[in-house]
This record gives structure tokens, C-alpha cells and sequence, in this order.
């Protein structure tokens, strides 16, 4: 939020209209959060993908203790 103010400040400073220097900073936001999105979507799918496996091997985890389990009390 403060680069938005200082930048409309500077615009402003500059003797741009405050409704132009508001659009400005406005598109320079929106091209901001774009750019932001488009760098961490690969970043988030690497996320997503170690999520899945680590609940897959959480499920393996506990299905072999429970099998190792089952099997120790039928083979005494």
C-alpha cells in the first residue's frame, strides 16, 4: 500500500491530475498482482503435487503399521 501512495504523491507532485495518477497506480497494481499470479502458479503446483504425495505416503505409513500389527497377532 505505501508504493501506491508514494507513487500518486510523486504523480501529483508532478502536477498530473489526481484522477490520472490514480489510474496509474491503479493499472500498475493490476499489472503487479498479474505478474505476482503468474511467477507463484508454478510454485503453487509443486505445492499441491508434494501435498498429494505426502498424504499418499501418510496412508502407506499407516496401512503397513496396521498390517504389520494384524500380522503380529495372529503369528505368535
Amino acid at each position: 500500500m505505501g508504493i501506491q501512495i508514494t507513487l500518486f504523491k510523486a504523480l501529483t507532485a508532478a502536477q498530473v491530475p489526481a484522477d490520472k495518477a490514480e489510474q496509474v497506480v491503479a493499472a500498475l497494481e493490476q499489472h503487479i498482482a498479474i505478474k505476482v499470479a503468474e511467477v507463484t502458479a508454478g510454485i503453487e503446483r509443486q505445492l499441491k503435487v508434494q501435498n498429494v504425495l505426502a498424504f499418499f505416503l501418510a496412508v502407506m505409513a499407516t496401512t503397513a503399521t496396521a498390517i504389520g500389527g494384524y500380522l503380529a497377532v495372529i503369528n505368535p
